[in-house]
This record gives structure tokens, C-alpha cells and sequence, in this order.
């Protein structure tokens, strides 16, 4: 006999048929599929709003997100950067807050999302990261270039100390 596959789906579908069968409590197959009754209930609403389809797993995403920036800040935000082209994403904001100052519940975004606002705006330019390779980190060294092992041997000095009184004399 094959295995049998079985998805998330697939259960669902097998445990909505089960209870459509009405031939056994909906508690005793909610033990069945391993599912709570409350589970088992949601999942037979689902089917019985949307059908098969509803089944399926939904996003878990929220509707909508607290720290959004509304179009009307960022519109703000860029104007002000079209005005200011030197100021930066963080001072930009002091300026906000200094000359036009918001109720506790209505605050400016923050300096990291102003950054992000301004970059996907193409008003600021990423800066590349210069990267150098480690035969070109050790000539511009002023440290000795180790070619072998033991070839370079440092001691840690930290200055001039105090040697004891010599005591036999």
C-alpha cells in the first residue's frame, strides 16, 4: 500500500467531511485530527463562509502598521529636503521637531525611517564601502608583513616602571 501525503489542506478538507458526515460529535473527531474544539469550529465557519478555498492559511501580517509613514509626513519630508539638500536624515528631523512640533500621539518618524524614505526617493545616494583586500590592508600597513610563521614577533610595552630597591646592600 503507497503512503499516503498529507498537507495542512488536505486535513482540513478530510476533518470538514468528517463533520459534514454527521455520524460522530464534532469533539470526538476535533480528538481525531488532534485540533481543539474552538479550532475545529473556525475551521468548519471558514468552510462553510468560503468553501474549500477558504481553508487555505492566511497571512498573519497586520492590516495596517502603526509606524507607516502617511503620505502627507513624507511628502513633508522631501520638500523639506528638496529645501535643505545638505541636511542629513537626522537633522532634518531636529528641524521638524524644533519648527513644527507634533502632539504625543502624532510624533515625527523616526531618524532610520526619514534615511529610508529619502534613499527609496533617490535623495540620498548609498555611499560604497571601499574593501580591501588583505595584500592591500598590508601595505598600506606600517606594520611588518608576516610571509611565515615566527617570522614577526611583537611585545607589548606600556611604558616605563619602577624597579624594586635591590634589598641585599
Amino acid at each position: 500500500m503507497p503512503w499516503r501525503e498529507s498537507s495542512p489542506m488536505s486535513e482540513r478538507l478530510e476533518f470538514v467531511k468528517a463533520c459534514l458526515d454527521r455520524t460522530e460529535h464534532i469533539i470526538r473527531i476535533c480528538d481525531r485530527f488532534g485540533i481543539s474544539e474552538k479550532t475545529g469550529q473556525k475551521w468548519l465557519r471558514r468552510f462553510r463562509e468560503g468553501g474549500p478555498q477558504a481553508l487555505a492559511d492566511r497571512s498573519h501580517a497586520p492590516l495596517n502598521h502603526a509606524g507607516r509613514i502617511t503620505p502627507e509626513v513624507a511628502e513633508r519630508i522631501i520638500a523639506l529636503r528638496r529645501r535643505y539638500p545638505l541636511y542629513g536624515p537626522e537633522k532634518l528631523r531636529d528641524w521638524l521637531v524644533l519648527h513644527e512640533p507634533r502632539s504625543s500621539d502624532e510624533r515625527w518618524p523616526a531618524v532610520s525611517s526619514i534615511g529610508e524614505l529619502l534613499r527609496r526617493s533617490g535623495l540620498i545616494a548609498r555611499s560604497r564601502r571601499r574593501h580591501l583586500s588583505i595584500e592591500q590592508a598590508a601595505l598600506d600597513s606600517t606594520r611588518t608583513r608576516a610571509l611565515e610563521p615566527n617570522m614577526v614577533w611583537t611585545a607589548d610595552f606600556k611604558g616605563e616602571f619602577r624597579l624594586r630597591q635591590n634589598l641585599g646592600a
